[in-house]
């Protein structure tokens, strides 16, 4: 949950509480009904009403809004067993990630985007490869890395990895005399 849903939640725990707490005061003879009455016309003439009305509008809505909103990007993968789910956060599968792309000649530094949903593990790649190699074939072998580690560690097989070479790196020349 992020911290403005949380902020929202409990300024609408104060609010309703602060009505429940009112509502057991009337209930309770705490106070006579016109008291009541009185409060909400003063505080309607000098404007103190119409700001708590908008208030508590735009918390209702950002609270409907909330509740109708669907939960986001799932924390992990969720690999089903015969004795049950193992689930992996999507930190430790980048840094599988990662690690298998990484393995393969050629490939010098890499960003790496994860998304999970119905129907799998998406991995999208950007690499930064060497200037002195084939590029389909090392995106071949990159692919074929990424998605047979991912396999063979998480149980699970991607549906998908995408490789994009965002650049070719110079070629590292030796300082030799």
């Amino acid at each position: 949950m992020r911290t403005v849903d949380r902020i929202l939640l409990f300024v609408a725990a104060v609010v309703i509480s602060a009505a429940a707490l009112g509502l057991w005061g009337y209930l309770a003879a705490w106070y006579a009904p016109g008291e009541i009455l009185g409060v909400l016309d003063r505080a309607m003439r000098t404007g103190d009403l119409y700001i708590a009305a908008i208030f508590l509008t735009t918390l209702a809505v950002a609270l409907l809004c909330f509740s109708l909103t669907s939960p986001g990007q799932p924390k992990g993968v969720v690999a089903e067993t015969d004795l049950g789910q193992v689930r992996v956060g999507m930190e430790a599968v980048d840094s599988l990630v990662r690690k298998a792309a990484l393995s393969i000649r050629g490939v010098r530094e890499i960003k790496t985007d994860l998304s999970v949903d119905k129907l799998g593990l998406s991995v999208n790649l950007k690499l930064l490869v060497a200037s002195d190699l084939s590029l389909p074939e090392l995106t071949s072998q990159v692919q074929e890395a990424v998605s047979s580690y991912i396999q063979q560690t998480v149980g699970i097989a991607p549906k998908q990895v995408n490789v994009l070479v965002r650049n070719v790196a110079e070629p590292i020349r030796s300082r030799v005399n």
